[in-house]
């Protein structure tokens, strides 16, 4: 690890200014906030309000992520009431409110509680925890949302293809065994956000992207 460091020290930047590095959606209540197919279909819930998640390490069996095969959609709303009027997503919200969902701490703090805002949709996806010494990122090419198990990890377009195999590289595998939080136990593993920005990354400067292929 420190023989990389000294030897390619100029091939390295903090992955921190050449990706941004954001914990994934936080809802406040999960029970409401992420449904299966059988409640949407239970409620008839409209399509423009349903984004696929990742919920856990389980739903995504690899690195490419599928996101129509995951098995769970995250509930997206940002319009007023008035606005939903006749709605499926209104009656789900209204019932929602009967179960007190509104009244847990973070939804209370929202301007409207149903509405956890919208954030870019993530292409690539760093779980915080990690159950071995094995840390997958996972990549989609369309994006895909994630619960605050992970840590989404944004770059520019024409550098994703490329930053998903450098995440699962052998060399990175060594950088997050080496820094990664190891007091979980079992060989589990834990990295944060901020320490996720403070490790090395490849500088992409140094890239032939129209080679690499990097943004398909």
């Amino acid at each position: 690890y420190f023989y990389l460091l000294e030897t390619r020290a100029n091939k390295f930047v903090r992955l921190g200014s050449v990706a941004e590095c954001r914990l994934g959606l936080k809802t406040g209540s999960n029970e409401f906030f992420i449904l299966n197919e059988q409640i949407i279909t239970q409620w008839g819930i409209e399509n423009e309000f349903l984004k696929p998640i990742i919920g856990s390490l389980e739903e995504v069996p690899s690195i490419l992520i599928q996101p129509e095969h995951l098995p769970h959609h995250i509930f997206l709303c940002s319009k007023e009431k008035e606005e939903l009027k006749g709605t499926a997503a209104l009656a789900y919200i209204e019932w929602g409110e009967t179960e007190g969902f509104n009244r847990t701490r973070s939804c209370q703090g929202r301007q409207r509680w149903y509405d956890i805002g919208k954030s870019a949709v993530p292409h690539l996806n760093f779980p915080r925890r990690t159950p071995s010494t094995t840390a997958r990122t996972f990549y989609s090419r369309e994006g895909c949302y994630a619960l605050d198990k992970f840590i989404d990890v944004n770059v520019p377009a024409d550098t994703r293809l490329f930053f998903s195999y450098y995440l699962n590289s052998t060399i990175f595998q060594l950088i997050v065994n080496v820094n990664g939080r190891s007091s979980l136990g079992y060989g589990a593993l834990e990295i944060q956000a901020a320490d996720l920005k403070t490790l090395p990354g490849i500088n992409p400067k140094l890239l032939n992207i129209s080679k690499a292929g990097g943004g398909r």
